[in-house]
């Protein structure tokens, strides 16, 4: 079985700030660490952005999506909440 870690599982940013997620895939106990290529997009590209192989996140609007990995091999793996408020 596949055990998923995303960082960060969720974020909050105002309009304009940027974060960068990460995927590690692993066996069911985490002894073996697995390689796979990701992809990131984000499913409303009116609240935020994805680099789609970076996992760079850009805040563009308020609001609320989810950014969702997929990986090369092992098809889609999760995805991370991303809620956006205006500038201060």
């Amino acid at each position: 079985e596949l055990r998923v870690k995303l960082t960060p599982a969720a974020k909050t940013l105002f309009v304009g700030q940027t974060f960068t997620a990460n995927a590690e895939l692993s066996t069911c106990g985490g002894g073996v660490k697995l390689s796979d290529t990701f992809s990131w997009a984000a499913r409303d590209p009116v609240v935020a952005t994805a680099e789609s192989t970076a996992g760079r996140v850009t805040a563009v609007g308020v609001g609320t999506t989810w950014v969702d990995v997929t990986g090369e091999e092992y098809g889609r793996v999760g995805a991370i909440r991303v809620s956006v408020s205006p500038a201060p």
